[in-house]
C-alpha cells in the first residue's frame, strides 16, 4: 500500500471540492508563509532565541502566530463544511 505525504491528501480533498477554493487559499498560503519563514535563517534564528516573555512585543513571532491562526481557521472551515460532506465525517470520526 502506497501513502501519500499529508499535505498531498489535504491538496486532493480541496480539489475535489472546488467550492473550498478559499479556503485552500487560506490553508496552504498559510502554509506557505510558515514554510517562508523556516526557511529564512535569519527568522529562524530569532525566532529559535527568542524568550517566552519577549512574544507579545516581537513582529516575527506575531506573523508566525497569525499564520498559524489563518492554518487553523482554514481546517476549521473545511473539516467542518456540510456541502463536502466533510463536516458528518469530523462529526463522526474526529470529534471525541
Amino acid at each position: 500500500m502506497l501513502q501519500r505525504p499529508p499535505l498531498e491528501i489535504l491538496c486532493g480533498a480541496l480539489l475535489r471540492h472546488p467550492h473550498l477554493n478559499d479556503t485552500a487559499d487560506r490553508l496552504l498560503g498559510a502554509y506557505n508563509g510558515f514554510l517562508g519563514t523556516l526557511a529564512d535563517a535569519d527568522k529562524r534564528s530569532h525566532l529559535e532565541h527568542l524568550l517566552p516573555e519577549q512574544q507579545d512585543d516581537d513582529s516575527v513571532y506575531k506573523d508566525v502566530r497569525e499564520l498559524s491562526h489563518r492554518f487553523r481557521d482554514g481546517l476549521l472551515a473545511m473539516f467542518f463544511d456540510r456541502q463536502s460532506g466533510l463536516y458528518e465525517l469530523t462529526r463522526l470520526y474526529g470529534v471525541f
